[in-house]
């Protein structure tokens, strides 16, 4: 696809998530559907998740709800048989430790960086 000023509102990308029980290089890769954001959007979306996540922190309060609430405004879907819902998605957090770390990292470095070209060729 060549180059536009305008933006394709989603993509997919692959995540890597640690899994403690399976090192094989399938067991972690999930696919989401991100969806773009203009940097000064995403700049405030980032700012407001570290914002709530501090105050939790702070307050004594769990943390999993800010993350839910960032996850679903970053993505749409995803690659599984499972709803992409709030639900599903605060299951996933508590199911796997590095889940949020993974999902938010990869968002970032794909929106500032963009793909490598294998990542091109694999979505």
């Amino acid at each position: 696809m060549a180059f536009t000023i305008k933006a394709k509102p989603t993509f997919k990308h692959t995540v890597q998530i640690p899994v403690p029980w399976d090192s094989s290089p399938e067991a972690g890769k999930l696919t989401l559907t991100f969806n773009h954001q203009k940097l000064d959007v995403m700049k405030d979306t980032h700012r407001k998740m570290i914002d709530e996540i501090s105050s939790a922190v702070s307050d004594g309060r769990d943390v999993m709800e800010p993350q839910v609430d960032y996850i679903m405004s970053i993505c749409s879907d995803w690659a599984l048989k499972d709803e992409f819902s709030r639900d599903n998605v605060l299951e996933m957090l508590q199911n796997y430790a590095k889940a949020f770390d993974a999902i938010a990292t990869a968002y970032l470095s794909v929106m500032m960086n963009g793909k490598t070209e294998e990542e091109r060729v694999k979505n």
